[in-house]
């Protein structure tokens, strides 16, 4: 068995030392290690500084200063290895969502909008929080914490932009556009320039960068720039103007030339009673979506017009709303059972559905429901 001298402890002492490891009791920890290990394993005849050499490898992999950042962390971060593990699940939990979702949303399968939310929700609150704050621990300079902040926000924001988007909740084109302004004015500038200043980084950080602008590239060619939304919002409006004149000149015409029998009398009370009531519904619709509860060939140059935005809030705030499309639909039955020769653009099944749809869909659903009444 080999024996330590005092000066070969001292020389231990000193390399480790010299090797960046300033905690004091981290040092004895070390020397003890270190010495039993020589003791136990190197001949009495053996070289000790050459087995020593041999032996201090095997503590780190670049470095053994590694050991008291490992050290320090673990005391100050109780917790990083079950946060680590937290943020592998979370990850690998809001992949399988996302991918998920994606399929069964290509597929038209029930449950893509749950997956979809769920996992977009598990990166933004989850995952991303604690990749930001795990990196932040790995990281000594206060640049290089700044630069993951910013990606990690920009990268939350993005998230929730592509929720709000698949929603269709308002202001998903302003989280895009403010997440993709931090993401292309602060991060993508400070990440580059912080990377290509160190050789073993340079090669990689281009490629990133590169990257991440075609990435931000295809996002905002999907984007629909405010010009072409507040087109389109007026092209909307146009459509269901036109409808609504329509409507207007058949239902003069169908007062002039009222039929006065009986059965078309009961009929024409049933019409009546189902155009009145999408007429209050559309009506509600504009007043929730528009703020207005008609419009007027002036239309252009105001600002409220209609969208294509969900109606889901119009009905879920408003159980008035909610009850005249109940009693829609009742209407529609009774009309259909005593009109079976008149089919009406919709099933009254499905016209429950409406509360889900669109602005502008439902609004032109319920203007061809009172074109067919005026037709019959």
């Amino acid at each position: 068995m080999y024996h330590i001298s005092d000066t070969q402890i001292d020389f231990i002492l000193n390399d480790i030392s010299a090797r960046g490891v300033e905690m004091e009791s981290l040092q004895q920890n070390l020397l003890d290690h270190i010495c039993c290990i020589i003791e136990n394993k190197l001949e009495d005849n053996g070289d000790f500084e050459a087995f020593y050499r041999q032996t201090i490898t095997t503590f780190y992999k670049e470095h053994l200063w590694e050991i008291e950042e490992e050290t320090i962390r673990l005391l100050i971060f109780k917790n990083y290895y079950t946060m680590k593990k937290t943020m592998i699940y979370s990850g690998a939990a809001t992949t399988a969502l996302l991918l998920f979702g994606i399929f069964f949303k290509f597929m038209h399968w029930p449950g893509a909008s749950a997956m979809l939310v769920l996992g977009i929700f598990i990166a933004c609150f989850i995952f991303l929080p604690l990749a930001f704050t795990l990196r932040i621990k790995e990281k000594q300079n206060t640049r290089d914490k700044v630069v993951i902040g910013i990606g990690i926000f920009s990268s939350i924001l993005l998230s929730l932009h592509v929720l709000f988007k698949v929603q269709h909740w308002p202001f998903a084109n302003v989280l895009g556009i403010i997440s993709l302004i931090i993401l292309m004015a602060l991060f993508l500038p400070a990440y580059f320039f912080s990377g290509i200043r160190q050789e073993e980084t340079k090669i990689n950080t281009i490629i990133s960068s590169v990257l991440m602008v075609i990435g931000c590239g295809l996002i905002l060619i999907l984007m629909r720039s405010p010009y072409n939304v507040r087109s389109q919002n007026i092209r909307y409006t146009a459509h269901f103007l036109r409808n609504e004149y329509l409507i207007d000149g058949m239902l003069k015409k169908a007062i002039a030339m009222n039929d006065t029998s009986a059965a078309l009398s009961m009929a024409q009370q049933k019409q009546s009673a189902i155009f009145t009531v999408c007429k209050s519904l559309k009506q509600d619709i504009l007043e929730g979506v528009c703020g207005v509860s008609q419009f007027d060939a002036s239309f252009e140059s105001k600002e409220d017009l209609i969208t294509d935005g969900s109606i889901k809030d119009v009905f879920e705030n408003n159980a008035r709303v909610e009850e005249k499309l109940k009693q829609l639909a009742q209407l529609m039955d009774e009309y259909q059972s005593f009109r079976k020769d008149a089919a009406l653009p919709i099933d009254s099944k499905k016209i429950l559905d409406l509360k889900d749809d669109r602005a502008n869909n439902a609004l032109a659903t319920l203007s061809q429901i009172q074109m067919m009444l005026l037709q019959k």
